[in-house]
Protein backbone atom coordinates (compact mmCIF):
# COMPACT_ATOMS: atom_id res chain seq x y z
CA UNK A 1 0.00 0.00 0.00
CA UNK A 2 1.12 3.47 -0.88
CA UNK A 3 0.65 5.12 2.57
CA UNK A 4 1.99 8.25 1.35
CA UNK A 5 -1.01 8.57 -1.55
CA UNK A 6 -4.49 9.74 -1.35
CA UNK A 7 -7.07 9.96 -3.94
CA UNK A 8 -9.68 12.53 -3.86
CA UNK A 9 -13.10 11.52 -6.37
CA UNK A 10 -15.19 13.85 -7.57
CA UNK A 11 -18.25 11.34 -6.86
CA UNK A 12 -20.64 12.91 -8.96
CA UNK A 13 -18.54 13.03 -12.08
CA UNK A 14 -18.10 9.10 -11.19
CA UNK A 15 -21.89 9.08 -11.11
CA UNK A 16 -22.88 10.86 -14.22
CA UNK A 17 -19.50 8.66 -16.07
CA UNK A 18 -21.55 5.45 -14.93
CA UNK A 19 -25.06 6.87 -16.11
CA UNK A 20 -23.98 7.21 -19.67
CA UNK A 21 -21.76 3.80 -19.78
CA UNK A 22 -23.57 1.56 -17.16
CA UNK A 23 -26.81 2.85 -16.31
CA UNK A 24 -29.34 0.75 -18.60
CA UNK A 25 -28.71 -1.85 -15.86
CA UNK A 26 -31.48 -2.72 -13.40
CA UNK A 27 -32.44 -5.83 -11.12
CA UNK A 28 -35.78 -6.47 -9.80
CA UNK A 29 -37.29 -3.37 -10.52
CA UNK A 30 -34.33 -1.01 -9.37
CA UNK A 31 -31.89 0.66 -11.68
CA UNK A 32 -28.58 -0.50 -10.71
CA UNK A 33 -25.76 0.80 -13.15
CA UNK A 34 -24.70 4.01 -11.76
CA UNK A 35 -23.80 1.88 -8.44
CA UNK A 36 -22.27 -1.00 -10.56
CA UNK A 37 -20.17 1.44 -12.85
CA UNK A 38 -19.23 3.53 -9.81
CA UNK A 39 -17.55 0.72 -7.92
CA UNK A 40 -16.05 -0.60 -11.29
CA UNK A 41 -14.31 2.67 -11.37
CA UNK A 42 -13.21 2.45 -7.78
CA UNK A 43 -11.89 -1.26 -8.29
CA UNK A 44 -9.70 0.31 -11.27
CA UNK A 45 -8.17 3.56 -8.82
CA UNK A 46 -7.47 1.37 -6.32
CA UNK A 47 -5.63 -1.23 -8.15
CA UNK A 48 -3.91 1.51 -10.03
CA UNK A 49 -2.37 3.32 -7.49
CA UNK A 50 -2.38 0.70 -4.63
CA UNK A 51 -3.71 2.73 -1.53
CA UNK A 52 -6.95 2.66 -0.49
CA UNK A 53 -6.88 6.10 1.35
CA UNK A 54 -9.85 7.57 -0.68
CA UNK A 55 -11.59 10.57 -0.11
CA UNK A 56 -15.57 11.06 -1.57
CA UNK A 57 -16.70 14.46 -2.65
CA UNK A 58 -20.15 14.60 -3.84
CA UNK A 59 -22.25 17.84 -4.84
CA UNK A 60 -24.80 19.14 -2.19
CA UNK A 61 -28.56 20.11 -4.51
CA UNK A 62 -28.49 23.55 -3.03
CA UNK A 63 -26.12 25.28 -3.77
CA UNK A 64 -24.68 29.08 -1.85
CA UNK A 65 -23.35 30.28 -4.77
CA UNK A 66 -27.66 31.02 -6.21
CA UNK A 67 -26.96 33.80 -3.30
CA UNK A 68 -24.57 35.86 -5.61
CA UNK A 69 -25.48 34.68 -8.92
CA UNK A 70 -28.92 33.38 -8.98
CA UNK A 71 -28.32 31.61 -12.81
CA UNK A 72 -25.34 29.76 -11.61
CA UNK A 73 -25.97 26.42 -12.73
CA UNK A 74 -29.37 27.00 -14.21
CA UNK A 75 -31.11 23.88 -15.48
CA UNK A 76 -33.88 25.31 -16.97
CA UNK A 77 -32.92 24.03 -20.35
CA UNK A 78 -33.07 20.97 -19.46
CA UNK A 79 -36.53 18.93 -20.98
CA UNK A 80 -38.95 17.19 -18.59
CA UNK A 81 -37.49 13.64 -19.90
CA UNK A 82 -34.20 14.70 -19.00
CA UNK A 83 -35.43 15.91 -15.61
CA UNK A 84 -37.10 12.60 -15.01
CA UNK A 85 -33.39 10.85 -15.43
CA UNK A 86 -31.68 12.93 -13.75
CA UNK A 87 -34.26 12.16 -11.09
CA UNK A 88 -33.86 8.32 -11.05
CA UNK A 89 -30.12 8.65 -11.24
CA UNK A 90 -30.40 10.64 -7.93
CA UNK A 91 -31.33 7.38 -5.86
CA UNK A 92 -28.43 5.96 -6.78
CA UNK A 93 -26.06 8.72 -5.57
CA UNK A 94 -28.01 8.53 -2.63
CA UNK A 95 -27.51 5.05 -2.39
CA UNK A 96 -24.00 4.97 -3.06
CA UNK A 97 -23.42 7.69 -0.86
CA UNK A 98 -25.47 7.01 2.18
CA UNK A 99 -24.94 3.11 2.33
CA UNK A 100 -22.87 1.72 0.12
CA UNK A 101 -19.49 3.28 0.31
CA UNK A 102 -19.73 3.45 4.44
CA UNK A 103 -20.91 -0.15 4.40
CA UNK A 104 -17.37 -1.14 2.76
CA UNK A 105 -15.50 1.07 5.05
CA UNK A 106 -14.78 4.21 3.95
CA UNK A 107 -14.45 6.53 6.10
CA UNK A 108 -14.16 9.98 3.79
CA UNK A 109 -17.83 10.25 2.22
CA UNK A 110 -18.40 14.22 2.07
CA UNK A 111 -21.52 16.34 1.13
CA UNK A 112 -21.58 20.03 2.67
CA UNK A 113 -25.51 21.51 2.25
CA UNK A 114 -24.54 24.49 0.05
CA UNK A 115 -21.37 23.47 -1.47
CA UNK A 116 -19.68 21.36 -4.35
CA UNK A 117 -17.75 18.51 -4.59
CA UNK A 118 -14.89 20.95 -5.91
CA UNK A 119 -15.32 22.80 -2.47
CA UNK A 120 -14.48 19.79 -0.81
CA UNK A 121 -11.61 18.51 -2.65
CA UNK A 122 -10.00 22.22 -2.50
CA UNK A 123 -10.21 22.19 0.74
CA UNK A 124 -8.96 18.58 1.51
CA UNK A 125 -5.62 19.46 -1.11
CA UNK A 126 -4.77 23.34 0.55
CA UNK A 127 -5.77 22.32 4.35
CA UNK A 128 -3.94 18.98 4.32
CA UNK A 129 -0.32 18.09 3.30
CA UNK A 130 -0.67 14.64 1.30
CA UNK A 131 0.20 13.25 -2.09
CA UNK A 132 -3.36 13.78 -3.68
CA UNK A 133 -4.76 12.62 -6.82
CA UNK A 134 -8.09 14.16 -8.27
CA UNK A 135 -9.97 12.28 -10.04
CA UNK A 136 -12.13 14.67 -12.03
CA UNK A 137 -12.30 15.80 -15.79
CA UNK A 138 -13.81 19.59 -14.55
CA UNK A 139 -10.43 21.86 -15.22
CA UNK A 140 -11.96 24.63 -12.56
CA UNK A 141 -10.27 22.05 -10.54
CA UNK A 142 -6.78 23.17 -12.26
CA UNK A 143 -6.07 25.77 -9.85
CA UNK A 144 -5.00 23.06 -7.48
CA UNK A 145 -2.29 21.59 -9.64
CA UNK A 146 0.46 22.97 -7.81
CA UNK A 147 -0.71 20.50 -5.02
CA UNK A 148 -1.89 17.39 -6.70
CA UNK A 149 -2.08 16.08 -10.10
CA UNK A 150 -5.62 14.92 -12.28
CA UNK A 151 -6.30 11.52 -13.18
CA UNK A 152 -8.33 10.70 -16.18
CA UNK A 153 -10.11 7.20 -15.76
CA UNK A 154 -10.59 7.46 -19.58
CA UNK A 155 -7.29 7.49 -20.81
CA UNK A 156 -5.66 5.99 -17.53
CA UNK A 157 -3.77 9.30 -17.46
CA UNK A 158 -2.59 12.03 -14.38
CA UNK A 159 -1.86 15.55 -15.09
CA UNK A 160 0.41 17.56 -13.34
CA UNK A 161 1.38 21.15 -12.85
CA UNK A 162 4.13 20.23 -15.50
CA UNK A 163 1.26 19.35 -18.14
CA UNK A 164 -0.59 22.76 -17.05
CA UNK A 165 2.90 24.66 -17.53
CA UNK A 166 3.03 22.90 -21.28
CA UNK A 167 -0.35 23.91 -22.16
CA UNK A 168 -0.51 27.28 -20.39
CA UNK A 169 2.78 28.27 -19.77
CA UNK A 170 2.12 29.56 -16.16
CA UNK A 171 1.72 28.24 -13.21
CA UNK A 172 -1.18 26.77 -12.12
CA UNK A 173 -1.75 29.54 -9.32
CA UNK A 174 -2.65 31.47 -12.39
CA UNK A 175 -5.97 29.27 -13.06
CA UNK A 176 -8.70 30.79 -10.65
CA UNK A 177 -8.12 34.15 -11.70
CA UNK A 178 -8.26 33.59 -15.26
CA UNK A 179 -11.11 31.85 -14.61
CA UNK A 180 -13.06 34.89 -12.72
CA UNK A 181 -12.16 36.68 -15.95
CA UNK A 182 -13.27 34.48 -18.51
CA UNK A 183 -15.88 33.27 -16.84
CA UNK A 184 -17.45 29.66 -17.07
CA UNK A 185 -20.36 28.64 -19.62
CA UNK A 186 -20.78 25.37 -18.60
CA UNK A 187 -21.35 26.92 -14.57
CA UNK A 188 -23.42 29.53 -16.46
CA UNK A 189 -21.28 32.12 -15.27
CA UNK A 190 -20.51 35.43 -17.61
CA UNK A 191 -16.94 36.63 -17.91
CA UNK A 192 -16.01 39.31 -19.63
CA UNK A 193 -17.00 38.97 -23.11
CA UNK A 194 -14.98 37.94 -26.07
CA UNK A 195 -12.54 37.06 -23.39
CA UNK A 196 -11.08 33.25 -22.68
CA UNK A 197 -8.44 31.96 -20.68
CA UNK A 198 -5.52 31.89 -22.41
CA UNK A 199 -6.14 35.73 -23.16
CA UNK A 200 -6.86 35.99 -19.59
CA UNK A 201 -3.28 34.70 -18.03
CA UNK A 202 -2.22 37.07 -21.05
CA UNK A 203 -3.08 40.05 -18.91
CA UNK A 204 -2.44 38.19 -15.82
CA UNK A 205 1.17 37.83 -16.69
CA UNK A 206 1.23 41.80 -18.08
CA UNK A 207 1.47 40.52 -21.77
CA UNK A 208 -1.90 42.17 -23.28
CA UNK A 209 -1.22 45.67 -24.81
CA UNK A 210 -3.00 48.06 -22.67
CA UNK A 211 -4.47 49.48 -26.23
CA UNK A 212 -6.06 45.90 -27.53
CA UNK A 213 -9.75 45.92 -27.29
CA UNK A 214 -9.96 42.82 -24.54
CA UNK A 215 -7.70 44.75 -22.61
CA UNK A 216 -10.16 47.84 -22.39
CA UNK A 217 -12.97 45.00 -21.50
CA UNK A 218 -11.25 43.62 -18.47
CA UNK A 219 -10.05 46.97 -17.13
CA UNK A 220 -14.03 48.16 -17.69
CA UNK A 221 -15.24 44.49 -16.21
CA UNK A 222 -13.64 44.46 -12.74
CA UNK A 223 -16.66 44.37 -11.24
CA UNK A 224 -17.97 41.06 -12.94
CA UNK A 225 -14.10 40.05 -12.27
CA UNK A 226 -14.92 40.71 -8.41
CA UNK A 227 -18.05 38.81 -8.33
CA UNK A 228 -16.78 36.04 -10.43
CA UNK A 229 -13.71 35.47 -8.05
CA UNK A 230 -16.09 34.61 -5.25
CA UNK A 231 -17.82 32.00 -7.52
CA UNK A 232 -14.97 30.11 -9.34
CA UNK A 233 -12.16 30.52 -6.71
CA UNK A 234 -11.96 27.19 -4.36
CA UNK A 235 -13.10 26.58 -2.36
CA UNK A 236 -16.06 28.32 -1.63
CA UNK A 237 -16.04 30.60 1.54
CA UNK A 238 -17.17 28.99 4.75
CA UNK A 239 -16.69 25.55 4.49
CA UNK A 240 -14.52 23.59 7.22
CA UNK A 241 -14.19 19.49 8.66
CA UNK A 242 -11.98 17.17 9.70
CA UNK A 243 -10.26 14.70 7.10
CA UNK A 244 -9.63 11.20 8.28
CA UNK A 245 -6.53 8.71 7.33
CA UNK A 246 -8.26 5.29 5.81
CA UNK A 247 -5.98 3.28 8.24
CA UNK A 248 -8.59 0.46 7.93
CA UNK A 249 -9.13 -2.46 5.38
CA UNK A 250 -12.30 -2.30 3.96
CA UNK A 251 -15.00 -4.71 4.38
CA UNK A 252 -14.71 -7.91 1.68
CA UNK A 253 -17.74 -9.45 3.34
CA UNK A 254 -20.05 -6.03 3.04
CA UNK A 255 -19.07 -5.95 -0.94
CA UNK A 256 -19.85 -9.39 -1.37
CA UNK A 257 -22.86 -8.73 -0.17
CA UNK A 258 -23.62 -5.13 -2.19
CA UNK A 259 -23.09 -7.71 -5.31
CA UNK A 260 -25.94 -10.03 -4.36
CA UNK A 261 -28.64 -7.42 -3.19
CA UNK A 262 -27.88 -5.56 -6.59
CA UNK A 263 -26.96 -8.97 -8.83
CA UNK A 264 -23.39 -7.93 -9.73
CA UNK A 265 -22.27 -11.24 -10.80
CA UNK A 266 -19.52 -9.92 -12.55
CA UNK A 267 -17.10 -8.36 -9.82
CA UNK A 268 -14.11 -10.83 -8.97
CA UNK A 269 -14.81 -11.46 -5.51
CA UNK A 270 -10.91 -12.56 -4.99
CA UNK A 271 -9.66 -10.40 -6.77
CA UNK A 272 -11.68 -7.63 -4.97
CA UNK A 273 -10.27 -9.01 -1.45
CA UNK A 274 -6.57 -8.79 -2.57
CA UNK A 275 -7.28 -5.29 -3.90
CA UNK A 276 -9.11 -4.51 -0.52
CA UNK A 277 -6.29 -6.07 1.99
CA UNK A 278 -3.73 -3.34 0.49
Amino acid sequence: MNKQLSIIVDSNYLCYRAFHTTGFMSYGDDGTGIIYGFLKSIEKIIERFKTIDLVFAWDSRESLRKEILPTYKSREHLKEEERELRKRAFVQFNILRENVLTSIGFKNVFMFPGYESDDIIAYCVKNYKRDWIIVSSDHDLYQLLDRSSMFSINTDKLFTSDDFVKEYSVDPSYWGMAKAIAGCEGDKVPGVSGVAEKTAIKYLKGELKKDSVKYKSIISSLDIIERNKKLVILPFAGLDFKLYRQTKNLDIDAFANICVKYGFQTFDINKIKKIFDL
